[in-house]
């Protein structure tokens, strides 16, 4: 992990964010916001580059992890979970 995700693991979001709209039926508004802010910062780390655009195309994919109920053992939809390390 270097310097910036330690600090983003830290911190979380910061500053002002746009949020999209809700592509999904599966999250309130309010869930959504959150979540946005979440993969919208993550996305600003070099390990995390174009993640918040997949997330968004791919949201029912994700939906199997919210729903799952082992999580930490599902799988992260299309090559993220290669391009991840453990951490």
């Amino acid at each position: 992990m270097d310097q910036d995700e330690w600090r983003y693991y830290l911190a979380g979001p910061t500053g002002a964010i746009e949020i999209v709209k809700n592509p999904t039926d599966w999250l309130g508004d309010l869930e959504w916001a959150e979540v946005y802010k979440q993969v919208y910062c993550m996305a600003k780390l070099p390990a995390f580059e174009g993640f918040d655009v997949f997330f968004v195309e791919n949201s029912k994919a994700f939906q199997e992890i919210f729903d799952s109920p082992e999580p930490h053992n599902s799988p992260i939809p299309g090559d993220w979970n290669d391009k991840l390390n453990s951490f």
